[in-house]
């Protein structure tokens, strides 16, 4: 019997990223019945505790979820809220750094919606408006996959961000066109990262999206303003955008931009005339 202790922090990608490098989540996978956890999840995103709200073994995962404070306050809000000084640093203990996850009894409902249908996420909006995709090119973008007969369906939540002392809110954009799929606010979050497992692809702007599907191996295009370019630039550690060749990224504000977005969606009709169906993308060596 085994007693595991794991912490999460900073937004829901913050969450995921940390999920994907260390081995913490795959560990609570495979818990034995007689194994619990007790999971730390400071995040100003409130929707990141439900990786472990609605975890398959629930029942033997406590959850503590706290308002996200500046690290500079580490010290007073950790001896608050008696959370061991500093951090404990998770040692990687599994083998297997591709993750898993699971829809909540509660997303299978919305998610039966697809009817088999091969898709594609869509999560254009991020904590920081600056970041969202803008709708003119979401909707191009979506007779793209139409065309492709691939149906557009569009993931994010509404909330408000949870900063100590400094809550905000964060807004999704929903989709116009009456041929895609607005799940927003339909599903839990493992439910969201569950419909990126099985999709044929993900577009994304610079958001949690866009690191569930680098955690996921999924091909992706990811699309960014400017502001963003010189974090894409220094090779966004969460991302690792080089290392597997399912990710195109591109400035949407560029000229160029429209030669990546036709060169992602090339391939996409390569491969669905292939006959390929979803799954992860092979990580170069």
């Amino acid at each position: 019997m085994a007693h595991l202790y794991y912490e999460y922090g900073g937004g829901l990608g913050d969450v995921v990223s940390r999920m994907a490098i260390g081995c913490g989540f795959n560990v609570l996978n495979k818990m034995t019945p007689e194994d619990t956890a007790e999971v730390v999840v400071i995040s100003h995103n409130p929707h990141s505790r439900e990786f472990f709200d609605y975890h398959p073994k629930a029942s033997q995962i406590k959850v503590r979820a706290f308002d996200y404070w500046h690290p500079s306050e580490d010290r007073k809000m950790r001896a608050r809220y008696s959370l061991p000084y500093p951090a404990p640093r998770e040692i990687p203990t599994c083998d297997d750094k591709i993750l898993e996850f699971f829809p909540a009894e509660i997303d299978k409902e919305p998610i039966a919606k697809i009817k088999g249908r091969p898709y594609v996420v869509f999560s254009v909006s991020a904590n920081d408006q600056v970041r969202h995709l803008p709708y003119p090119l979401a909707r191009k973008l979506i007779m793209r996959c139409l065309d492709l007969d691939l149906l557009p369906v569009f993931v994010g939540k509404t909330y408000m961000a949870r900063f100590v002392g400094k809550p905000h809110e964060h807004f999704e954009i929903h989709p116009e066109h009456v041929e895609s799929l607005d799940l927003i606010d339909k599903l839990t979050v493992p439910g969201v990262a569950y419909l990126i497992q099985g999709a044929f692809a993900a577009i994304n702007c610079y958001s949690a999206g866009a690191v569930m599907s680098w955690a996921l191996k999924k091909r992706q295009l990811l699309l960014y303003p400017e502001g963003i370019r010189k974090i894409i630039d220094n090779n966004e550690p969460r991302l690792e955008i080089e290392t597997y060749r399912g990710c195109m990224h591109t400035c949407f504000q560029d000229v160029q931009s429209h030669e990546v977005i036709e060169n992602f969606f090339s391939n996409l009709a390569n491969l669905k005339n292939e006959g390929e169906r979803p799954g992860q993308m092979e990580v170069s060596s």
